[in-house]
């Protein structure tokens, strides 16, 4: 597996923020702050993410952003497409969480330890950082 130049956590958390900031619970933000915050996130994956393989859907985000679309079905479309091509590995997942193994045959759930992985059949060391898991 080829390892990226950019940094996949920082573009989850981002994508993240964005959804929280337009689904999350917290005080009213007025319409005109709320966009400039999401314009800031969007460059910033702008300058993150490379722009031969993301670069026409972030451009498209912003330019729905700056069209006060943000809330539009056709933005949530745009970032869940961005996340899913963004997937979660490994090495982002803190201690203590749990995960399956994506294309396992079986379904064993696993919990990510300070020193390895603890599965159902005892403990062991560490999964290579860049390996896709789902967590739950």
């Amino acid at each position: 597996m080829t390892t990226p130049t950019y940094n996949r956590l920082m573009t989850r958390k981002l994508i993240g923020a964005i959804n929280h900031l337009l689904h999350g619970h917290h005080a009213i933000i007025p319409a005109d702050v709320l966009r400039r915050i999401i314009s800031a996130h969007l460059r910033e994956l702008q300058g993150e993410l490379p722009a031969r393989k993301f670069g026409g859907i972030v451009s498209k985000l912003v330019a729905e952003n700056d069209a006060g679309n943000a809330a539009s079905p056709e933005f949530a479309a745009g970032l869940d497409l961005l996340a899913s091509m963004l997937p979660l590995t490994y090495g982002m997942i803190p201690a203590g969480a749990s995960f399956t193994v994506s294309g396992a045959q079986f379904g064993c759930v696993f919990t990510k330890r300070k020193d390895g992985v603890q599965g159902p059949r005892g403990f062991h060391g560490h999964a290579p950082a860049d390996r896709i898991v789902t967590l739950l």
